[in-house]
C-alpha cells in the first residue's frame, strides 16, 4: 500500500516539475526493442533506478543517456550477403576509366 502511494506521489511530482514525461516512454521502448534478455533485464533495472530516484537523483541524466544508447543500438543484424568477387571486379574496372595496366601488370598509370 505504501509503495502504491509513493508511486502516485512520485508521478504527481514528476508531472508538476515536467521531468517525468520522458521517463514513461522508456519502458515501452525497452519492451519493443529486440534486445537480448540479459540486456533487457539490465535496461529495466536501470529504468527502475531512474523511476525510484526521482528528480533528486544526481545520476538521472547518466541513466537516461545509457538507456538512450541501449535503445539506439541495432540489436537485430541483417543476414550476411554473399559477395560476388567477379561482379565487384567488373563494376570497379568499368568505373575506373583512364587507368591502364603498365607493362609488368603490377601497377596502374594514368592515361594522358
Amino acid at each position: 500500500m505504501l509503495r502504491e502511494q509513493l508511486k502516485v506521489i512520485q508521478e504527481e511530482l514528476h508531472e508538476s516539475d515536467g521531468t517525468g514525461s520522458g521517463d514513461a516512454g522508456y519502458r515501452e521502448r525497452i519492451e519493443q526493442a529486440k534486445m537480448p534478455d540479459e540486456v533487457r533485464k539490465k535496461a529495466l533495472s536501470e529504468l527502475k533506478k531512474l523511476e525510484t530516484g526521482g528528480s533528486q537523483n544526481h545520476e538521472s541524466s547518466v541513466i537516461r543517456n545509457y538507456l538512450d544508447l541501449m535503445l539506439d543500438l541495432p540489436w537485430v543484424t541483417e543476414e550476411k550477403k554473399s559477395i560476388d568477387i567477379a561482379e565487384a571486379r567488373t563494376v570497379l574496372e568499368s568505373n575506373h576509366n583512364g587507368l591502364e595496366r603498365s607493362r609488368n601488370g603490377s601497377s596502374s598509370t594514368l592515361r594522358s
